[in-house]
């Protein structure tokens, strides 16, 4: 029987974990870059190149700098001394997403879990259990990717699943299987091949197959477990979308709300993996079993929340402080709800042009529910600016409406997206062209919002147009529009004056 450690490398592993993410990640600042030949324990990688593109890089190519994901505590030498010495073969291709931070996450959530494969304190203990000659195990068209193994999943095509949004990183050769642990026993002892178990392996069937168990006798041990009857909704909210969120990190996050409501509080921390082996892979996946464990007893909601990275105020203190004392003439028009409300939202303004910024308060500029078949609802203190309907009539008292049987409430106004008025204003005037007159209709306000920035900041734009009644809209070549009704009565008046001047002639 042999006993031996994992592989040491220089840089000692530690991953820190800040916000669900490690801060540790496959990125080579360095100005050399990795033959990535010299290292077979890489299979595959997305890399980034210089103009910001995506590339699937293979073995043998070039690793380009991953941007945003920086090496803590690492240098060159020993990322490669990591790379060489993991115990299992890496492969870090899955990490596309929609914006440039939510591919750096995936990408050091990879990298982390590849380091904590090659935990020094792992200990390895190997022993022989029989003198069959040791086979090689014939792959042939046998070996899938993570996503093969979830698409082959029954549930995933019983229950009408599309799309993977995340998954746990593949870092090993897969061979799906509708249970991957005793069928692997199974497949290892009938052709020959060595086994390698750890004791999360081996603690995690144990309680998937309790899971399994307390699903299909729940009310008759809920009492045992949780303090409720019925199903409690428990929700978990990030700032993000579905493509930037790290779902794994809310599931264990779920659990610590689990806790709450169970008759023993560290039922939890029985159920969890904890052992010398166990990595933050691990742990999502006993988070998530535990809450399929619990299913019957609880309803899960994952929360994302809109937000906007940065806010640019153009203009002085004495700028807001200005429209800030504006504000208080409409007391003479009877708008002092309106004043009040106004009033708090500017004092802010003010305050963050002077360098105190309420995070908090951005944080509420604007909050959407959704209402399944009927409306949907917009409040923050964005409504402050709609709280007048198309037609003048005041809307903004409404702090608390009734949305699919879910009360929705608000500090701010609550306005049916629907009824969010127009911001622009529009006015008729006459044109009297030389003794032609033109009926026309003016527009000013904000009609468009701007995209700048390398399309990553949006601005309102202001605008303003004049367009002439009762004619016919073109676009000229110039890029202007003009009406066909002007060009007539041009015309007209050409003929007019000609006509004027023949008959002058024949006198």
């Amino acid at each position: 029987m042999a006993t031996s450690a994992a592989p040491t490398t220089p840089c000692g592993y530690n991953v820190t974990w800040r916000e669900g993410k490690p801060s540790v990640g496959l990125s080579l600042h360095a100005p050399t870059s990795i033959d990535m030949g010299e290292c077979p324990y890489i299979t595959h990688v997305q890399a980034d190149d210089d103009n910001g593109d995506l590339d699937n890089c293979a073995v043998g190519d070039t690793l380009q700098s991953i941007k945003g994901v920086s090496c803590v505590g690492m240098n060159f030498t020993d990322v490669v001394a990591l790379l060489k010495n993991l115990p299992k073969p890496i492969d870090l291709h899955f990490h596309k997403a929609s914006t440039t931070n939510g591919r750096d996450a995936k990408c050091a959530h990879d990298v982390g879990h590849a380091i904590e494969n090659c935990n020094p304190t792992t200990v390895k203990t190997t022993f022989a259990v029989s003198s069959v000659q040791l086979r090689q195990y014939l792959t042939g068209d046998h070996v899938d990717t993570m996503d093969d193994v979830i698409v082959s999943c029954e549930e995933f095509a019983n229950q009408g699943c599309r799309d993977i949004v995340q998954r746990s990183p593949t870092t090993e050769t897969l061979v799906s299987s509708s249970n991957g642990f005793v069928r692997g026993v199974v497949q290892a002892y009938n052709q020959h091949q060595n086994l390698e178990l750890r004791p999360d392996d081996v603690w995690l069937a144990i309680t998937i197959q309790f899971g399994l168990f307390v699903n299909g006798n729940a009310e008759a041990v809920r009492a045992s477990l949780v303090k409720h009857d019925g199903q409690t909704e428990l929700e978990v909210r990030r700032d993000g979308s579905i493509y930037t969120v790290d779902f794994g990190d809310m599931a264990m996050e779920m659990t610590q709300q689990v806790e709450e409501y169970l008759v023993d509080p560290t039922l939890s921390q029985w159920l969890l993996p904890g052992f010398s082996t166990t990595t933050d892979h691990d742990r999502i996946v006993g988070s998530v079993v535990m809450m399929a464990s619990m299913k019957k007893y609880f309803t899960y909601l994952f929360g994302l929340c809109c937000g906007i990275p940065n806010v640019t105020l153009l203009g002085t203190v004495d700028d807001w402080l200005a429209i800030r004392s504006r504000v208080d003439k409409l007391l003479e028009f009877g708008l002092g709800e309106w004043v009040v409300m106004l009033a708090s939202i500017l004092d802010e303004f003010i305050d963050a042009a002077k360098g105190n910024v309420d995070t908090g308060f951005w944080q509420r500029i604007c909050h959407e529910k959704e209402g399944g078949s009927g409306p949907s609802y917009l409040s923050g203190w964005i409504t402050a600016f709609c709280v007048f309907n198309e037609d003048g009539k005041w809307q903004g008292s409404v702090r608390a409406i009734d949305v699919d049987g879910d009360m929705f409430e608000s500090e701010y106004p609550i306005v049916d997206m629907d009824d969010i008025p127009r911001g622009y204003l529009t006015v008729d005037v006459k044109i009297n062209d030389n003794g032609v007159t033109y009926d026309a209709l003016m527009f000013a306000g904000y009609m468009a919002f701007q995209v700048k920035d390398d399309r990553r900041e949006i601005a309102p734009h202001l605008g303003w147009a004049l367009a002439l009644k009762n004619g016919e809209w073109r676009k000229t070549d110039s890029g202007t529009h003009e009406s066909s009704m002007a060009v007539t009565a041009a015309d007209e008046l050409k003929m007019a004056n000609l006509q004027e001047m023949l008959d002058a002639f024949d006198e």
